[in-house]
């Protein structure tokens, strides 16, 4: 079980990112309905969507 949450985790974190790049100007709840499907507790897709928007940011920062 455990490893199948890490895996959604990461899967939710990749899509988040993902989704980020292809429109920049998405909202928190947008990204977390596009998130929904995934099998976690809300509170651990909430998490994988900060995490994956803090990583974004990190990478746009570094870009420059």
């Amino acid at each position: 079980m455990y490893e199948t949450m890490q895996q959604n985790f990461s899967e939710a974190c990749n899509i988040a990112i993902q989704y980020k790049k292809e429109h920049p100007t998405v909202t928190k709840s947008e990204l977390d309905k596009r998130l929904a499907p995934i099998e976690l507790p809300s509170t651990l897709i909430q998490e994988a969507r900060k995490l994956a928007l803090s990583r974004y940011e990190d990478w746009k920062k570094n870009e420059k």
